[in-house]
């Protein structure tokens, strides 16, 4: 194997594993129903305008399954809504981080709504509950949640940032020193 792509493959590591830490961590909280912030969108919030679609996929895969392998709920319907919630929540940060009219709060807390609701209506694909009231209910709920940890994890990826920086982990540069390399053929 090249250097080159020993590098590549080295900072996808880095870069998933440094978003699988706060999930794993995270997984160790009591949590309110299903609900819980999402600390591991912090790394991906630092890394979005830097990275590809390909490699944030992977980074937001591994971000899910890792601290669900090693809480045990790898083979669960908790890990497909988590899954499903954070991949779409992924492309829909992708696109408004694109856009460049979104702070990076806007951007969380769109992120947090989007994966919350993408979640809850796979949970309801998967339960066949269909109470339209308890549903429209449930909903407004999972809307004021996804404001307040769509807020919460943007502050804290900006004092992480911050925080990192002063340690001399500058995770953007490290994002951009990522393509600097050749491309990895597939």
């Amino acid at each position: 194997m090249s250097s080159r792509r020993f590098l590549y493959y080295y900072d996808l590591l880095f870069f998933s594993l440094l978003a699988s830490l706060p999930g794993i961590a995270e997984n160790m909280l009591p949590r309110f129903f299903f609900l819980k912030i999402g600390f591991s969108v912090t790394i991906i919030l630092l890394i979005l305008p830097y990275m590809k679609l390909k490699e944030l996929l992977i980074i937001s895969a591994v971000k899910t399954a890792v601290p669900a392998f090693l809480s045990g709920m790898i083979i669960s319907p908790a890990f497909i809504f988590g899954l499903t919630g954070s991949l779409s929540s992924l492309f829909f940060m992708l696109l408004l981080c694109r856009l460049k009219i979104f702070s990076i709060i806007g951007i969380s807390v769109a992120g947090a709504a989007v994966s919350n609701l993408v979640q809850y209506t796979v949970f309801l694909l998967f339960s066949g509950m269909t109470d339209a009231g308890l549903t429209g209910r449930f909903t407004g709920i999972l809307l004021i949640f996804s404001v307040s940890a769509g807020i919460i994890t943007a502050v804290a990826s900006v004092y992480l940032n911050k925080f990192m920086i002063k340690r001399g982990i500058d995770v953007a540069e490290k994002a951009r020193e990522f393509y600097r390399l050749p491309s990895v053929p597939a």
